[in-house]
């Protein structure tokens, strides 16, 4: 062999610019474009929304567990893109558009479950007091099992907002 190594492979046909070009055989599943240059030139002129070819409806559900919506017009859009499907869901039930300040909780606190009876509307506020409530009874009770019904054995003080 005399120093070389010969390594299996084929020869695949670029996305962008459609040369064939050498892939080798741990890449053949993986490998789409013949350089970074057509990679890129590809990526700039792939059509976006509904027109792209991995169009999934519109609807996809992000890291932190609530469902978006593709809306690029919407005047509350991310990055002018998407929008949270469960405020939609309220602007639609209520007639309006809602403000940075109204706030829609998910009563079941399923985040992907918004359904209109499953969704509040309330105020920054008013949300924070429902949930530090909602958690001050859950260590109430955490404590309470511990010291046969005393609650008096919290760590902390508990005072009225």
């Amino acid at each position: 062999m005399n120093g070389k190594f010969i390594k299996s492979g084929i020869y695949k046909t670029c996305n962008f610019c459609k040369k064939q070009f050498y892939v080798i055989a741990s890449r053949i599943e993986t490998s789409k474009f013949c350089s970074s240059f057509c990679k890129q030139k590809f990526g700039r002129n792939n059509p976006t929304g509904n027109k792209a070819f991995n169009w999934r409806g519109g609807k996809t559900i992000f890291k932190d567990g609530y469902v978006r919506i593709y809306m690029p017009t919407h005047p509350s859009a991310i990055k002018k893109t998407y929008i949270l499907e469960h405020r939609y869901i309220m602007e639609k039930h209520i007639g309006r558009y809602l403000t940075p300040e109204d706030i829609v909780h998910h009563i079941n606190r399923i985040k992907d479950d918004n359904r209109p009876e499953n969704l509040k509307l309330t105020t920054r506020k008013k949300h924070m007091k429902h949930h530090r409530e909602t958690i001050l009874r859950g260590l109430m009770l955490k404590f309470s099992s511990k010291s046969n019904g005393k609650i008096h054995n919290l760590p902390f003080p508990i005072r009225d907002t």
